[in-house]
């Protein structure tokens, strides 16, 4: 049973070849990629490590997750070659140490398959392997990882793809046609037949008799966020009786997935052992702007401090793809890339109406035992640094709040009062008014209860919602906000202690006459120390190439620190009661009753 591919890298996202493998890059024995043809062309004495984020295979996590036996290697190779299967641990004193385990020479003169099996020690966590040519012309075009698998250790697998969409067109029928080439409608694809795409329009802007087939099942939703399309496309799930669906794999709309993502996720839950019946299978996140670097891979909560797992390993690291395979303690799984049960997903068990940025920890701290994290299984998203939006704010402590009640009911009112002093404060040091006014009214609405959720039309608050925070505007030609962040940047010098304590105790020079000039720094990631004495700051989204304008207002500052005061009289009176009430109060919400008349949904469709 083929469990994984060995692939070479294509063209397009994921052409750093070091995610695949290692070349020693000499001009006498080196190697060459044929992009065209998918063949990687050796020159006598030329070698190469597959020792790749793409190409390792765990063996370690197979073994305690799956039901496999014998593994071995299969490679597709012409030419002579000297073949070294290797294994990989974490050496004592640090570092990784490199097991040779067999070495093999083929002479292949024609294009040939060749297997390789493995005899691994109980010690080592990844295996792989290194090819040397031994004349020139050698060639190699890819291959697999094998393991003997009995007929009664297999389960059967079909896995809906849950994607929720809100005017995102081009993102979502360029993979479409990625998948229907691949698997929907490829029936010489291993996965045909085995795979169903759900798709939730919720801008209802894409054209359904096109998109929809035996494979491809849309309706246009109300737009609820993603909290309401992906409990819509569970409940599509749900009621489909053409498709046993037996895993949901919620997936982004604006992503680039690999086709092997899906393989993977196929094989490991085919084979997966009885006591991992509820395994969940997570993808990693690596970034579209540096392909080989990784966002998150799982992440810990934290009761609202979220920690991203493995952040900013660069993946052409040895030693970091190792430890990439280590497992830590995770509570969630983003839904860019997480495949959930249908165990889990009940009439009684959907999501919360929190509309966005918090469904998919909530769902996952509820629902999540036992995640997978896997080498190779992940996608490609702009990192979320690159965005900034000011309606977020409103969301932000609000849905903190409402995750904090259901699971993390032991947090108390001064550790939540902490957090939103934190974030109101640094709005105001920003002078951004409206931000404080949303993480305000957030919280006044958490203490709402469920009512509010019940009650309140989703779709018609975040408008509102939208409205009310700062409206991003084009750069107009001259202004050249770009060259003034940057000499923004560049006119700041090192700060004393005693100089950061003045500037503390002058709320940040706002007791101080204002100095000349307009400064520019960044949306997301700038520094009060950026806003010392400003009258006024551009502040500038250098992807989106937008803008908007503070200015400093003692009048607002202090109506918003008088504002924040009573906010932080009332959570410490009543956060405690307020938080029991929510979680005896909010299983209706996660109930198919609720979202029913939550999405206005009548017997038809379904």
């Amino acid at each position: 049973m083929k469990l994984q591919g060995v692939l070479l890298p294509a063209l397009g996202v994921r052409t750093d070849e070091r995610l695949f493998f290692y070349r020693d890059g000499s001009a006498l024995h080196s190697t060459h990629m044929n992009y065209e043809r998918g063949e990687l062309c050796f020159r006598k004495n030329a070698f190469c490590s597959f020792n790749g984020y793409f190409n390792t295979f765990c063996v370690r996590k197979y073994h305690k997750y799956t039901n496999i036996g014998d593994i071995s290697l299969k490679l597709n190779l012409k030419g002579r070659f000297l073949v070294t299967t290797t294994g990989y641990r974490f050496a004592p004193l640090g570092g990784i140490d490199r097991v040779v385990l067999w070495q093999y020479e083929v002479d292949s003169p024609e294009m040939a398959e060749h297997t390789f099996p493995f005899q691994v020690e109980s010690d080592i966590e990844t295996i792989s392997f290194e090819l040397e040519s031994l004349e020139d012309g050698g060639i190699f075009t890819g291959g697999g990882y094998y393991a003997e698998v009995a007929k009664e250790d297999l389960c059967e697998v079909n896995i809906a793809l849950n994607i929720c969409t809100f005017k995102r067109e081009k993102f979502v029928l360029r993979n479409l046609e990625i998948l229907k080439k691949a698997i929907l409608a490829n029936p010489e694809s291993e996965l045909y037949g085995h795979f169903k795409l759900y798709i939730q329009d919720n801008g209802k802007t894409l054209p359904l008799d096109e998109i929809k087939g035996e494979y491809v099942n849309i309706v246009q939703n109300k737009n609820t966020g993603g909290a309401g399309g992906f409990t819509r496309g569970m409940i599509e799930v749900l009621h489909d009786k053409k498709f046993a669906a037996t895993h949901v794999l919620m997936m982004d709309d604006d992503i680039v997935v690999s086709i092997e993502s899906l393989y993977r996720t196929y094989k490991i839950l085919s084979c997966r052992k009885k006591e991992y019946a509820d395994l969940f299978i997570g993808g990693a996140m690596l970034r579209l702007d540096s392909p080989a670097v990784q966002h998150e891979s799982g992440a810990v909560w934290n009761a609202g401090m979220l920690q991203s797992g493995r952040c900013n390993f660069d993946l052409r690291n040895d030693f970091l793809c190792l430890l990439n395979e280590n497992e830590e303690p995770v509570e969630y799984n983003a839904w860019w890339y997480c495949c959930t049960p249908m165990s889990v997903i009940k009439p009684d068990n959907l999501p919360m109406p929190i509309f966005i940025r918090g469904d998919d920890l909530e769902y996952g701290l509820r629902n999540m035992k036992h995640l997978l994290l896997l080498n190779g299984i992940c996608v490609w998203h702009e990192p979320f640094e690159n965005k900034y939006s000011s309606f977020l704010n409103y969301y932000i402590l609000r849905n903190t709040l409402y995750v904090n009640s259901l699971h993390y009911r032991h947090v108390k009112a001064k550790e939540m009062i902490r957090q939103m002093v934190r974030f109101v404060s640094r709005e105001l040091l920003y002078y951004r008014y409206l931000n404080a006014e949303l993480l305000l009214r957030g919280v006044s609405d958490y203490l709402k209860g469920v009512k509010f959720l019940k009650e309140t039309d989703g779709a018609a608050l975040h408008q509102e919602i939208m409205k009310a925070g700062y409206k991003a505007l084009p750069e107009e030609p001259g202004m050249d906000l770009l060259v003034k962040m940057r000499a923004t940047a560049a006119a700041e010098r090192p700060e004393s202690r005693c100089q950061q304590i003045f500037r503390f105790l002058t709320l940040n020079g706002l007791l101080l006459p204002a100095k000349k000039g307009t400064p520019c720094v960044p949306m997301a990631g700038c520094r009060p120390i950026q806003f010392y004495r400003a009258k006024e700051v551009y502040q500038y989204d250098t992807v989106a190439e937008k803008y908007f304008v503070t200015r400093r207002s003692f009048f607002k500052t202090m109506k918003y620190f008088f504002k924040l005061g009573f906010m932080v009289l009332r959570l410490q009176l009543t956060y405690g009661f307020k938080k029991k009430k929510f979680f005896r109060e909010s299983r209706y919400l996660m109930s198919e009753e609720f979202w029913s008349k939550y999405l206005d949904l009548n017997a038809g469709d379904k």
